[in-house]
């Protein structure tokens, strides 16, 4: 019956049948569900939770078999509905329960990790609504599928302890904890936040939990409703004193205004709740975030120090155990508030606490544990404190592992851990940077660390893998010798970091190397270098903590007292210390950014008067490449205000590129897991590339990888369009094209698009619908994938129209293959080695027109010589076609990996043996030289001296002049063993062969403290004199 009705009458239907008192009509209107098209559902989807909710059994079973078909016919609508299933399975019958985990295990593992992605991203949400209806569908996909979490675990470690909603970070504590600590029920009490999508309260009901709730999302009271929730503070209902409470710790300014304009009404309050905290009970979750919020109340009230001890005695002491570490958490949190408070006999009593073993021992327990003692410790003046045992990453069982392991073999599981930070999954690099870190502590003091190892760390696209990083930094600090100033500079602009944990273990780093090492101040450069980030950190970061830690930094540096009492002045006297920041060299930056953090304020209160003198102030100092932190907003301006424009004109007239600083910034976010903080960048390469500035190639790679793989932010990919739109080379015209007809083609096709992949008889916009299934940026299921070269052959982007895309998703695809063992795939290779080598070497010479593809061909080179080894070398002797491959070699010499630099290069020597003229190629000979240079990587060292040693240089004098001096000149840093080898091409190209003037140089380390040196130096002194 309802197979031959049209949309308009199956609407009408269930519009009728969903809203009866008649059960069995209620079933009907389930049913008409499944025969709804996907924008007609989203048009009811309130109307489907009242379905999924309804008392009766009937009714919900119907609707779960017609969402069942739904989600097969229309995978799109999975996202807006499946967080109900999942409630379902956790919160009804068993009948509910058992088909509800059917239809889960029955979804495709991409729609369920998809909707986890988009929740996921969704928790930067400046909406606290919606921020916690995306952490609450987390919340309950995690009870029941746990394993699509892992990758969200950065979001809601970041939310766990740096939310300013109380309820995030309660619920996200839960999710990370399996609920073990907290319990599940806070899910259902908080359900109805996604089963009623309008529940928009404005007006405050202060004896509903569900108004309250709302309310404390929102963030927004006056000063009668938070005297109505102080008196809810009384009530006999605790989820109702709960919301009250923390709504109003959200809300503190109001506490403010209270306690200003009625001083015995607040000290009323304050004894009211001393009262509710005197009843609390000491191991309740609920009542340990009632405390911490009643605490941040009572603070803000001035409570009498005497009255904060004994909360401190009764309340706090007995709960800073194992029992509950979420409830030790709310206490350390109580003891933060009464720390802001400044009361030198308080935070006496409060050092005693930090001091206890049992604080100690909560340091090291975990994350938020961790983090909260430090804000506790600065908040009184405790700096010294931040010792790399306390942090818990530190393993004492691992440590006494490593102890027992023989030196050698301790190196040897350094390299072996070093091997996992290749990893593309986090969680694995973030496991192996913690092992390297233990490892380092053991290692002996005397001996070098390899930085390049740390950097990685450093460097990583997880957040949590970096304060990894830095905390083996801190190691290396507190247990080795100073660190280098190649070191220190190279790592500065990492302190910009937008997680405040990075920034946090970034301040402690430099408050502990000023403190150790306060000599690093005699050099210029450092000083003014560290002193610009510190003052930056104090001026402008919004966590005191960093603020503070950094102000404790710089009352070490020399003139700096006239920025440390910056808060006190009145806004024309920071306008005059800010003055003084910009004339003096290299203090600009901080200057920007606090003016950027003024203007934005400014404008959010519409303070035209403010706005106009800030830009003013702007325009009157020499624009120089710090104006580019506030460039952005400048632009949200311009036609607002003329003076904008004025200064956006003269950066380009003074500018054609990006600053470099802020380059390495946008493309450190752009490779950031998370969603938001690429859609920021993002916006700001467009301001830039709108005005015509250029950035540099790795950033616009990424931007141009944003549109050739899907997207988990549909965002991401509009942004990306729109950057390259401003670019004209062939690359961007070309995706931007292909990009534009596949949307439409997905648009068109979405009822019928293949979910399954067939390289071989599919057109380009079929396989790419396929990839757009089975493939996203980062959560890239290419196993799936089987592409031969000859599939790929049919995409060649350099010959075929409408292939740019497919074919860099294909070279990603056999890439991947190849590295996992996919043998048939290698076969092919090895048989059609020439035809192979030359389509892709023909690829990696189109770099000009496509950087992307250029790069792609590249890295599948690189891993078809790291399979198998002889292949390259093999394939380039026998194509009869050396000099086409001589710039591809070139290219090759530039690469890091150590297995293609020495394949390079025995390749060079074969060549070299058969009749190459060294002299003819200026730019490999360069390269070769560039590789002697660095005798760390021993063997590549040797093999470049090798080259040298057959090349036939003595017939060239000039040659064998300039190749000549260039291995003198490395004489003098060269390690012993190292020097022999130098030594050794002149003995091989005749000593009498040189000029007099080289050989002078040479025989400079005749009397070499090292015998075998001093000896082969000699022996050549010999044969020139004898010549």
């Amino acid at each position: 019956m309802y197979k031959e009705m049209d949309s308009k009458e199956l609407l009408e239907l269930f519009n009728k049948y969903a809203s009866s008192n008649n059960y069995k009509e209620r079933v009907e209107a389930s049913k008409i569900v499944s025969y709804l098209g996907e924008i007609d559902i989203k048009n009811i989807l309130q109307k489907i939770i009242y379905l999924n909710n309804d008392q009766n059994i009937a009714v919900s079973l119907s609707l779960l078999n017609s969402l069942k078909l739904v989600f097969s016919k229309y995978p799109n609508i999975t996202k807006y509905l499946l967080v109900y299933i999942y409630i379902n399975a956790q919160f009804s019958n068993n009948i509910i329960k058992e088909v509800s985990e059917q239809i889960i295990e029955s979804l495709d593992p991409k729609i369920i990790d998809n909707i986890v992605v988009k929740n996921t991203s969704n928790l930067y949400s400046k909406n606290g609504l919606e921020a916690m209806r995306s952490l609450l569908s987390l919340g309950f996909i995690s009870l029941s599928s746990p394993e699509y979490l892992k990758n969200s675990l950065l979001e809601l470690s970041m939310i766990s302890i740096n939310s300013k909603y109380k309820l995030l970070k309660v619920v996200s504590q839960g999710i990370i904890d399996g609920f073990e600590n907290i319990d599940r029920s806070i899910l259902k009490d908080l359900k109805f936040l996604l089963e009623d999508l309008n529940c928009e309260y404005t007006v405050l009901d202060v004896n509903s939990f569900n108004n309250l709730a709302v309310f404390s999302l929102k963030n927004k009271i006056n000063k009668e409703d938070a005297i109505k929730l102080l008196n809810n503070l009384k009530s006999p209902d605790k989820k109702i004193r709960f919301i009250s409470a923390i709504t109003l710790k959200e809300n503190s300014k109001i506490l403010v205004e209270i306690l200003n304009n009625d001083i015995e009404l607040s000290k009323y309050y304050c004894l009211e709740i001393i009262k509710n905290i005197e009843e609390l009970s000491k191991e309740d979750i609920y009542d340990a975030v009632l405390l911490s919020s009643y605490s941040k109340i009572i603070s803000i009230f001035n409570v009498d120090t005497s009255k904060a001890s004994k909360i401190i005695k009764n309340n706090i002491i007995t709960s800073l155990t194992f029992k509950n570490y979420i409830t030790s958490y709310y206490c350390l949190e109580s003891l933060y508030f009464f720390s802001l408070m400044g009361k030198n006999e308080l935070n006496l009593r409060i050092k005693e606490v930090m001091n206890s073993k049992d604080v100690k021992a909560l340091m090291k327990y975990n994350s938020i544990c961790y983090y909260t003692t430090i804000n506790v410790l600065c908040s009184i003046g405790e700096y010294d404190n931040f010792k790399v045992e306390l942090n818990p990453y530190f393993n004492e069982e691992l440590i006494k592992d490593f102890l027992n392991l023989d030196e050698g073999i301790r190196y040897s599981q350094f390299k072996d851990f070093e091997k996992y930070l290749k990893s593309k999954d986090w969680f694995e690099r973030y496991n192996y940077g913690i092992k390297i870190g233990n490892l380092l502590y053991v290692i002996p003091k005397n001996t070098n660390f390899t930085y390049n190892v740390i950097k990685k760390l450093l460097n990583d696209k997880s957040y949590l893998v970096r304060t990894v990083g830095i905390w083996a930094l801190l190691i290396i600090l507190d247990r080795r010798s100073d660190i280098s100033k190649k070191i220190i500079l190279e790592i500065l602009p990492n302190f910009d970091d937008f997680h405040f944990e990075v920034r946090i273990l970034y301040s402690i780093f430099y408050n502990k190397l000023i403190k150790k090492y306060p000599e690093i101040l005699e050099n210029y450069e450092l000083q003014n270098k560290l002193k610009k980030e510190l003052i930056t950190k104090y001026i402008t970061d919004k966590f005191q903590t960093v603020r503070k830690i950094s102000k404790n930094t710089l009352e070490k540096f020399p003139d700096s007292k006239y920025l440390l009492d910056y808060e006190k002045n009145s806004i024309d006297e920071r306008y005059q210390i800010l003055k003084k920041a910009v004339s003096e060299q290299g203090m600009t930056k901080p200057a920007i950014l606090r003016l950027k953090l003024k203007l934005r304020h400014f404008i959010s209160e519409n303070d035209e008067e403010n706005i106009l003198k800030l830009l003013e102030f702007l325009k009157s100092n020499t624009v120089n490449e710090d104006y580019f932190y506030i460039f952005s907003d400048l632009k949200k301006i311009e036609n607002k205000y003329p003076l904008a424009r004025e200064i956006i004109d003269l950066m380009r007239n003074n500018f054609e590129k990006v600053p470099e600083i802020r380059e390495k910034a946008i493309y450190s976010d752009l490779k950031e897991l998370m969603i938001p903080r690429r859609i920021y960048r993002l916006k700001e390469v467009l301001s830039y590339i709108s005005e015509g500035f250029t950035l540099n190639s790795k950033i616009m790679k990424v931007v141009n990888e944003f549109l050739i793989y899907p997207q988990a932010d549909d965002k991401i990919t509009e942004l990306s369009m729109e950057i390259l739109m401003h670019v004209k080379n062939s690359s961007a015209v070309r995706i931007l094209a292909e990009k534009k007809e596949l949307i439409e083609y997905l648009k068109s096709k979405k009822d019928e698009l293949p979910k399954k992949i067939d390289v071989k008889t599919q057109n380009w916009k079929e396989i790419y619908s396929s990839l757009n299934y089975l493939i996203t940026q980062d959560y890239r299921t290419d196993t799936y994938v089987k592409v031969n070269f000859s599939d790929f052959l049919r995409f060649n982007p350099l010959e075929t129209k409408n292939s740019l895309i497919i074919g860099i998703s294909m070279l990603y695809i056999m890439n991947s293959n190849l590295k996992e063992g996919d043998f048939e795939l290698l076969d092919e290779i090895n048989k059609n080695k020439f035809e192979v080598l030359k389509v892709i070497s023909e690829m990696i010479y189109s770099e000009k027109d496509y950087p992307l593809l250029s790069h792609d061909a590249k890295r599948f080179l690189r891993t078809i010589m790291n399979t198998n080894q002889s292949w390259f070398t093999e394939t380039i002797l026998l194509s009869g076609e050396k000099e086409f491959y001589l710039p591809l070699i070139s290219k090759l010499l530039d690469s890091k990996d150590i297995s293609i630099q020495i394949q390079v290069l025995e390749l060079l020597k074969e060549i070299i043996k058969l009749d190459f003229d060294c002299s003819s190629n200026l730019e490999i000979r360069e390269k070769v030289l560039g590789l002697i240079k660095d005798d760390e990587k021993w063997i590549v060292f040797k093999k470049a001296l090798e080259v040298l040693y057959i090349c036939k240089l003595e017939e060239n004098p000039k040659l064998l002049e300039e190749v000549g001096t260039k291995l003198i000149d490395y004489l003098k840093t060269a390690h012993d063993d190292s020097k022999l080898f130098l030594i050794k091409f002149f003995k091989i190209k005749g000593i009498g062969k040189i000029s007099d003037e080289l050989f002078e140089k040479l025989m400079m380390y005749k009397d070499s403290s090292n015998p075998y040196v001093s000896s082969e130096l000699n022996e050549l002194f010999e044969k020139r004199k004898g010549k």
